[in-house]
C-alpha cells in the first residue's frame, strides 16, 4: 500500500513502536570496535492503521557498544550492538530496545575443557568469536512519537514555452 494520506491526517508513531530491522552490514567480535557503525534497514514496512507508511528498505544506522574478541584460554568474545536510527525521507526515527532474534553466529573451534593430562595446552586454544552477518534480522522500538512529514508534493516536468514559426514576412507590391 502506498502511502496516500490526506494532508493534515494523522500520521504520528507511538513511542514504542515494534519495528522490524535487518543488518545491511556484517559486524563481528573480532573486528568491531566501540563506537563503530554499521547499517540497517527496516525489514518490514511500518504500518499505520491500513496504510504503509514507511516502506520495507528504509535505511538506518547501529553502532557497537562494547566488542571483546575471543581470548586464549577459551574466553568467548562478546559484542553488544545499539540500533540508532532508521532514515525516512530525511526524518530520523529514533530507536532503542535493539533485540537480536537470535545469539549470532559462534565462530568457536573446539574448545576443551582441561583435565589435569592436557591443562598446559589448553590457554592456548581460543574462545569463539561472535559474528552477526548480513540478513541478520532484529526488532527495535521507537525511542519517542514520530510524527511523518508529509511527503513532498510531486514534481510537474517542467513547461515548455510553445515553438513559434517563423511566418515569412509579407512581400510588399
Amino acid at each position: 500500500m502506498a502511502d496516500s494520506a490526506p494532508p493534515g491526517a494523522s500520521r504520528t508513531l507511538a513511542a514504542g513502536t515494534v519495528v522490524e530491522i535487518e543488518l545491511t552490514d556484517a559486524v563481528s567480535s573480532e573486528t568491531a570496535k566501540r563506537g563503530d557503525k554499521f547499517g540497517l534497514k527496516l525489514a518490514e514496512p511500518i504500518v499505520l492503521g491500513d496504510r504503509v507508511v514507511v516502506p520495507a528498505g528504509a535505511p538506518g544506522m547501529g553502532e557497537v557498544v562494547f566488542a571483546q574478541p575471543a581470548h586464549l584460554m577459551g574466553a568467548a568474545g562478546k559484542l553488544v550492538l545499539a540500533a540508532r536510527y532508521v532514515d525516512f525521507r530525511g526524518q530520523r526515527l529514533a530507536l532503542h530496545a535493539f533485540r537480536l532474534g537470535a545469539g549470532g553466529e559462534n565462530r568457536e573451534t573446539v574448545t576443551f575443557v582441561a583435565d589435569l593430562l592436557v591443562g598446559p595446552v589448553s590457554i592456548l586454544i581460543p574462545g569463539g568469536g561472535v559474528e552477526f552477518p548480513v540478513g541478520t534480522r532484529a526488532n527495535a522500538k521507537l525511542a519517542a512519537d514520530v510524527v511523518l512529514a508529509d511527503p513532498p508534493p510531486p514534481t510537474a516536468a517542467p513547461s515548455q514555452p510553445p515553438t513559434q514559426t517563423s511566418i515569412p514576412p509579407q512581400g510588399t507590391k
